[in-house]
């Protein structure tokens, strides 16, 4: 019985500390450090925090195992049903707080991994709008070559395949910022659809 209240006293006192920890953990996330990106850093607390939990909620755990094991010998050695049955009522208030603990760490680690999807498609829109940027230069630089050949006189032939180039290059451009944008937008989206 004193076991039992003494595990139950000491859970309590872990969960506490543990929503204490997390709070001050979001607070210390929204400063910089001199370290790296205030984004790299906080999907790193992050992923730190999420371990720390994991850690936490199997030693939860294994008290309610054990929380379990003593309600069962209290029963045999024929203690109070009064006592017994406060002991259950706290193994199952035990059971639900670690349920809600095993929730908040799947909605943590569901969460780190959209902020890992949003970085990497971040990444990927400005590496498509530095290619498009790269692009337009050679457009260009392919405009100006067209109309120096056809002042020099070159063939028509030769003429008419370049441009036929150029325009499908520009198409090809007109489809990669279109697809650019859409990207952007979709981007957008999901960040204020949170």
């Amino acid at each position: 019985m004193r076991k039992l209240l003494f595990r139950s006293a000491l859970l309590s006192a872990t969960l506490l500390m543990t929503l204490g920890v997390n709070t001050s953990a979001q607070a210390q996330s929204t400063t910089t450090s001199v370290t790296g990106p205030p984004v790299f850093n906080d999907i790193k607390g992050d992923r730190k925090d999420i371990r720390k939990d994991t850690k936490e909620i199997r030693s939860d755990r294994r008290d309610v195992r054990s929380d379990r094991r003593d309600v069962r010998e209290d029963i045999k050695e024929g203690e109070s049903k009064l006592d017994i049955a406060a002991d259950r009522r706290d193994l199952r208030q035990d059971n639900r707080d670690l349920r809600g603990d095993v929730h908040d760490r799947r909605k943590d680690a569901r969460d780190l991994r959209n902020d890992l999807d949003v970085r990497s498609d971040r990444r990927d829109t400005r590496r498509d709008t530095k290619d498009i940027r790269s692009d337009r230069r050679d457009i260009r630089s392919d405009v100006r070559d067209v109309r120096e050949d056809r002042k020099e006189g070159e063939s028509k032939a030769e003429v008419r395949s370049d441009l036929s180039d150029l325009h499908r290059d520009r198409h090809d451009l007109r489809t990669d910022r279109r697809d650019r944008r859409t990207d952007v937008r979709d981007l957008r989206h999901d960040r204020h659809g949170r």
